[in-house]
């Protein structure tokens, strides 16, 4: 997948709901990029924050009885247009070279700036002469302060800043930018175009007559004094909820819509409650003008510290994307809040599994499904608090019990029986994760047959249980088995990298299945494994894609054939490829909930996730594990490619 078709992910994340940061309105010349990343702190709904302690003394400090003022409209204001323009190039445009007076907090040229770059102010302005600059294909973002052309074709400016379009990345702490507060300028503009459309999806870019000698995330510099009365760059206020703003012309109340919502970011030192936009000559400077009658007192400073995810990006936290995890602070909570999901009104048995090692958890997907209940997690020595409880919760009468007393102790099988309501529980375990594994498949298949649920002709999924170049490698690809083992009522039994175990051999011959699918490609399971497979009978095929995300992305679409027909749309859940804690339990409660289960990795959401959901049509998604397992923007991508 290309940097448009991820930008478009990004930009689509608006769909969400309203909690969710919407990637702003890309411009007009520059379709492809998005005007920084969905979750930046900018397209922060800030409605719902609470108020700042020092509200009231930062908006006295601004001017409570100063009226606000669109520092932008159309025409020209002592001879240079109204706002601040922006100029677009293409890759080609020649870079020139560009000195700066604060060259140790700018970022060092060349920059693609055109000799009629448009100027604020115009050509000849003694301002602050900002100048900025977007590269369409590469996205990227220049923005100078007090910008002078050479006669040689070279630029000098006080100070200089580059921006990705698609990062959240923050300037350097302590460094400025075009912008005394070391933000972009260009993200905090309001724009014609915007408005005409009805929704402005940012915060706006506002100026105070002084502040004081300190900074809020996001930004990153001061330009102030030390009196902390005085607000501090990257103070964030918004218009009070119960300002009436339906008085006015439809295009101030977008803007005054965008106040509340968005709110202001203190971004340098001018006059007060003056709002930055872009020149242009579709505006009716009289309606413009009309916003005067909000008064500094109708605004309020929000304590924004509860958003911050790192103090180095400019991401947010977001309800949306909360809302669709499942997770808890450790896997065994994690796993507690994927059965709470798949299993909201109750389950007749548990399946319980070590926390420590994946191989018996991986196997018992297929037990759980074949049962009709949850893999829980717990601890090697003790029954955890929150397992006990869940158990509980679902009136699980059967728990099974997985490994021996070296997984799960016999302190924990004797706490089990201890609980209420439960009957049996069934300790399945062999000489090693291969036999533990073939344990909780014959008990798996012994479920399906009385229920009359496995014909004649049936299936095994044979996954690899141990890697010689680490453990990192032997768990994805059964993982990402998962629900189609459950939905194929098929047990899943472990292989090694080039043999196939005694156990699971005898295994097989007990079974005497018709088909054996193994998953994942020759790097995991050798094509000798599949020879020594084949002696059994059945039928061998492989599925398995050039790295994990593409094998779990393939054994979801034979999982989506799979599934009962006439059921209704499939939902997914997506689970880290890189460490198994958080997903241990996530390919049972995909398989339960009807859904499906994909892999990616933790900072970026993997190719072969976002192509699948994209496709998918999914009515639900959601993110098994907490931001240690799968990051904020990750999470957004997916949720984009999905619709959900």
């Amino acid at each position: 997948m290309g940097l448009s078709r991820l930008a478009a992910c990004a930009v689509a994340v608006a769909t969400l709901c309203a909690a969710l940061p919407a990637a702003a309105a890309p411009l007009p010349e520059a379709p492809d990029c998005p005007m920084l990343p969905a979750t930046s702190v900018w397209h922060a709904d800030v409605s719902a924050l609470p108020v700042h302690p020092l509200s009231d003394t930062y908006v006295a400090s601004i001017g409570a009885e100063r009226g606000l003022k669109a520092d932008f409209g159309a025409g020209l204001w002592d001879g240079g247009p109204i706002g601040i323009p922006y100029t677009v190039v293409g890759g080609g445009q020649a870079r020139v070279p560009v000195s700066f007076s604060y060259a140790d907090e700018s970022d060092p040229g060349p920059y693609p700036i055109p000799s009629d770059a448009k100027i604020e102010g115009g050509a000849d302005s003694d301002g602050d002469r900002h100048v900025l600059v977007i590269d369409r294909d590469a996205c990227r973002l220049y923005e100078l302060f007090d910008a002078h052309r050479e006669p040689d074709g070279s630029w000098d400016a006080g100070s200089g800043a580059v921006f990705d379009l698609t990062s959240n990345a923050l300037r350097p702490a302590g460094w400025t930018s075009a912008d005394a507060a070391g933000l972009p300028i260009l993200p905090g503009l309001v724009r014609y175009d915007e408005v005409a459309s009805g929704r402005i999806d940012h915060a706006i870019r506002v100026t105070v007559p002084r502040s004081q000698s300190a900074y809020l995330w996001p930004a990153r510099h001061h330009a102030g004094s030390a009196d902390t009365s005085l607000p501090p760059m990257g103070l964030r206020l918004r218009l009070k909820a119960g300002v009436d703003i339906s008085g006015f012309p439809a295009h101030d109340r977008v803007i005054l819509q965008a106040l509340k919502t968005y709110g202001l970011i203190v971004a340098d030192n001018g006059s007060p409650w003056f709002i930055s936009g872009v020149p242009d000559p579709r505006w009716n400077n009289d309606i413009l003008q009309l916003l005067g009658s909000i008064r500094g007192s109708d605004f309020e400073a929000v304590e924004m510290s509860s958003l911050m995810v790192d103090p180095n990006s400019g991401a947010v936290r977001s309800a949306a994307i909360d809302g669709a995890r499942l997770a808890g602070p450790d896997r065994v909570s994690t796993a507690v809040a994927l059965s709470r999901f798949a299993y909201p009104h109750g389950a007749p048995i548990a399946v319980v599994a070590a926390a420590h090692r994946f191989p018996d958890a991986l196997a018992a997907a297929p037990l759980a499904a074949a049962g009709g209940g949850p893999v829980l997690l717990n601890p090697a020595d003790a029954l955890a608090d929150s397992v006990g409880g869940e158990i509980r919760r679902l009136g699980a009468r059967t728990i099974y019990l997985m490994g021996g007393a070296g997984a799960q102790s016999d302190r924990v099988e004797a706490q089990l029986r201890e609980i209420a309501g439960v009957r049996d529980v069934i300790r399945l375990g062999g000489d090693d994760r291969h036999g533990t594994a073939a344990a909780a498949a014959e008990e798996a298949v012994a479920l399906w047959r009385g229920a009359g649920d496995i014909e004649a002709g049936w299936t095994v999924v044979v996954a690899l249980g141990s890697h010689p170049h680490g453990e990192d490698r032997a768990w994805p690809d059964a993982l990402a088995a998962g629900p189609l083992a459950g939905y194929s009522r098929a047990p899943l039994l472990l292989v090694s990298h080039d043999a196939v175990p005694a156990a699971t051999m005898a295994a097989l011959a007990e079974l005497d299945p018709e088909r054996i699918i193994v998953a994942g490609g020759a790097a995991a399971v050798t094509d000798g494994v599949l020879d020594q497979l084949s002696d059994s009978g059945a039928t061998v095929r492989r599925v398995g894609g050039p790295s994990r995300y593409e094998t779990a992305a393939l054994l979801a679409a034979l999982a989506l054939d799979a599934r009962p027909r006439g059921a209704a749309g499939a939902g997914a859940i997506v689970a880290t490829g890189l460490s198994f804690p958080d997903g241990l339990a996530a390919g049972a409660a995909a398989q339960a909930a009807g859904g499906l289960l994909l892999l990616t990795a933790r900072d970026a959401a993997s190719d072969a996730a976002l192509s699948f959901l994209g496709d998918l049509d999914a009515p639900w998604l959601r993110i098994a594990g907490g931001r240690a397992a799968i990051s904020d923007p990750a999470a957004a991508a997916l949720l984009a490619a999905a619709g959900s």
